[in-house]
């Protein structure tokens, strides 16, 4: 799934970031295949519990 993603849109794995709320799907599985994977979790278990927290903490954003 990742490769095909990262081919469709003509980029490298170093390149992509994916966030999501599956510790495994949106963190893991994309750390193991170079990308960066962020794991936003709404329980409060991770660094990102919300899309606002991460932009503002990972992309220096406000959303």
């Amino acid at each position: 799934m990742y490769s095909h993603a990262i081919h469709a849109v003509s980029a490298s794995p170093a390149d992509v970031w994916m966030i999501g709320d599956s510790k495994e799907c949106d963190c893991d599985g994309p750390t193991a295949f170079g990308m960066r994977g962020f794991w936003l979790d709404r329980q409060g278990r991770s660094t990102h519990s919300s899309l606002d927290q991460f932009a503002n903490g990972v992309l220096g954003v406000c959303l």
